[in-house]
């Protein structure tokens, strides 16, 4: 892994980024499940997950520029930040409808 070292750290191991990378995107998954629900504290990870796309979308360009050079995920970063662009809108859409159903004291879904 090229990222640690660029902040003088030591290379992650493929396997620790592999589990990393799975183990996230299960928790992403679980928070979409819980969203689909209503359960409004899935809201926290889904919010995490959109600024991570965004990050994600520039900071590979970023680092393709600093190491000057191609850098892994240099290709498809600007897609996934796409989607979080799209993911943070539809976010601000639920967050929006969810708490004016909060502040009206009635049941909030997902799918209002």
């Amino acid at each position: 892994m090229r990222f640690p070292a660029l902040f003088g750290l030591a290379p992650w191991p493929d396997r620790f980024f592999a589990v990393l990378c799975i183990a996230l995107v299960v928790l992403w998954l679980v928070a979409a499940s819980a969203l689909v629900r209503g359960k409004r504290p899935a809201l926290f990870v889904a919010w995490f997950f959109a600024f991570t796309m965004v990050v994600d979308g520039l900071g590979h360009s970023i680092l393709a520029v600093v190491s000057i050079g191609y850098f892994p995920g240099l290709f498809t970063s600007p897609l996934v930040g796409i989607c979080g662009l799209w993911l943070l809108l539809r976010l601000l859409d639920l967050t929006d409808r969810w708490s004016v159903g909060i502040r009206e004291g009635g049941r909030i879904d997902a799918d209002q």
